[in-house]
């Protein structure tokens, strides 16, 4: 190959990266690319809405189809699923008051982060003790289920991440962490939490 050919290649490629760069520092001002972002929320917020539409119309077949006390033991379920997720959520607004996009997200406020899931002492403070008691009562209510029904044989109890590097499992996901990453875990918590109970209503209603 002659050098003048090199030379075109290199020109020609470089012009490529410029290109490429000049469209990823005008990203955060693309109109489409913001119109997109929105569009993501929104089809997330929807997915949400329909999966609680889904969940409240497995919950009324399984009342009408079901005996009274399998009935009140998926009852029990749903009401110690709710009272998880309510935690979730305050802990969530602890950390973000209100909507996030409405919260400044620059700083990392790992102090703040701290403070809400442990003690001076590294010790889980109050609202993290009753975090994992909330969790700790999910799980163990499915394993209850379990013994009652057997077609949720191939459902495991946990939401929790099996794997922490041999840590405590709130002290591996949550300390010395941004406010931000908390948040976020704790939003994917409370969605493998609401998929676990939707999986088990959906087992059930179609033995």
């Amino acid at each position: 190959m002659s050098k003048k050919i090199v030379l075109i290649t290199v020109f020609i490629v470089s012009l490529m990266l410029i290109g490429l760069m000049m469209l990823v520092a005008d990203a955060g001002n693309n109109p489409t690319l913001n119109d997109y972002t929105t569009s993501d929320q929104e089809f997330r917020k929807i997915n949400l809405e329909e999966m609680k539409s889904d969940v409240d119309s497995l919950s009324e077949k399984i009342k009408s189809q079901q005996p009274k006390a399998q009935n009140a033991a998926l009852e029990k379920f749903n009401i110690i699923t709710e009272d998880v997720l309510a935690h979730i959520k305050s802990l969530q607004q602890e950390l973000f008051s209100g909507e996030l996009a409405s919260n400044d997200l620059s700083e990392p406020k790992v102090e703040e982060n701290n403070a809400l899931f442990f003690t001076t002492n590294d010790e889980h403070s109050e609202k993290s003790k009753l975090l994992i008691a909330k969790i700790d009562a999910f799980e163990n209510n499915i394993r209850t289920l379990k013994l009652t029904f057997p077609e949720l044989n191939s459902i495991k109890p946990q939401v929790r991440d099996e794997y922490t590097n041999e840590l405590d499992w709130l002290f591996y996901n949550f300390k010395d962490f941004p406010s931000i990453a908390s948040y976020i875990k704790l939003k994917k918590l409370a969605e493998d939490i609401k998929i676990k109970r939707k999986d088990i209503f959906t087992a059930v209603l179609n033995n």
